[in-house]
């Protein structure tokens, strides 16, 4: 999960945890608007514990949307290089955990 301003601000820290305590973390914001496939799995559960949710209507992430997202950071000068792009792992993948029990 990530919390985000209108500005793209990141609001809290990443976090993959369980989703009553995510919600926990989401009370103390108003007028969010939930996107991604966790928050259309959850939405019954979202909207019996955060009355003012909303959910963004066309709710898939493509490439097109990153890139706008790209573009609007772009046109506010937040520039990085192609090689400072680094995938942001929240949990272990399914080899790691393994390799780790081995």
């Amino acid at each position: 999960m990530g919390i985000f301003d209108n500005d793209i601000n990141l609001k809290e820290e990443y976090k993959a945890d369980d989703i009553n305590s995510l919600i926990e973390i989401v009370k103390k914001y108003h007028d969010i608007t939930f996107v991604g496939n966790g928050s259309e799995l959850h939405k019954d559960l979202i909207l019996k514990n955060i009355e003012d949710a909303k959910f963004e209507e066309n709710n898939s992430q493509t490439g097109y949307s990153c890139g706008l997202i790209g573009f609007k950071k772009y046109n506010i000068g937040q520039l990085v290089t192609p090689d400072s792009l680094l995938p942001n792992y929240l949990r272990k993948s399914q080899a790691e955990k393994k390799r780790l029990e081995e």
